[in-house]
């Protein structure tokens, strides 16, 4: 989960300077995120009760970077952000 404080933290030094190399960690925290994803839910194939418990959390997790944290990040340059792979 220290993918996605890494990006809020990009985000809001973004929002607050408009420097974009702070968009950097929000940009890549898909393909870590995905890769993350994976091997949770590797590990926890043969574990219905843990499964359920890494769904939840990717949900908010896929909240907390979804569109409206996309939104509001002003200014990105069109084709930068690309979908996320990992929902």
């Amino acid at each position: 989960m220290s993918v996605v404080k890494d990006a809020e933290t990009g985000q809001r030094g973004y929002l607050l300077t408009g420097n974009e190399s702070y968009l950097e960690p929000f940009v890549s925290a898909d393909a870590s995120i995905s890769n993350v994803t994976k091997q949770l839910r590797d590990l926890t194939a043969d574990d219905p009760v843990q499964a359920r418990r890494i769904e939840q959390a990717l949900l908010l997790v896929q909240a907390k970077m979804g569109s409206s944290s996309r939104r509001s990040i002003c200014g990105i340059p069109r084709g930068s952000m690309r979908p996320s792979k990992w929902s």
